[in-house]
């Protein structure tokens, strides 16, 4: 009997180490600075991981989610972009800007599919 339970606790610290791992490539990702901003597909190639993996992670993930942000604007096939807050506020066009301090609407991260 004690060997379950040392199982199941072994079980439950590998969840959050996990999601711990996964969070801090996910924000690897969006750093890279080859991009502005990302797609869930372009975060999900680059960290190896599976699309809705990075939509769980970014969706349930607070420190991650306190640190990014969805791009005002959607890639050229109509993908929501993200990148963090630090790049968008060092590189952000004025125009991004303006679109993102006035847009009425906001995408949020339940949006992801």
């Amino acid at each position: 009997m004690s060997r379950k339970k040392h199982r199941s606790t072994r079980a439950a610290r590998k969840g959050p180490i996990m999601s711990a791992e996964m969070s801090a490539k996910i924000f690897e990702a969006l750093n890279d600075r080859r991009y502005v901003a990302r797609t869930i597909k372009g975060i999900a190639t680059s960290t190896h991981l599976r699309e809705p993996q990075v939509v769980e992670v970014l969706r349930n993930d607070q420190n991650l989610r306190g640190a990014v942000k969805i791009y005002p604007r959607k890639s050229k096939n109509g993908k929501l972009l993200i990148t963090t807050k630090e790049k968008f506020e060092k590189t952000a066009t004025t125009l991004d800007r303006f679109i993102d301090y006035f847009a009425t609407k906001k995408e949020s991260f339940d949006d992801f599919s």
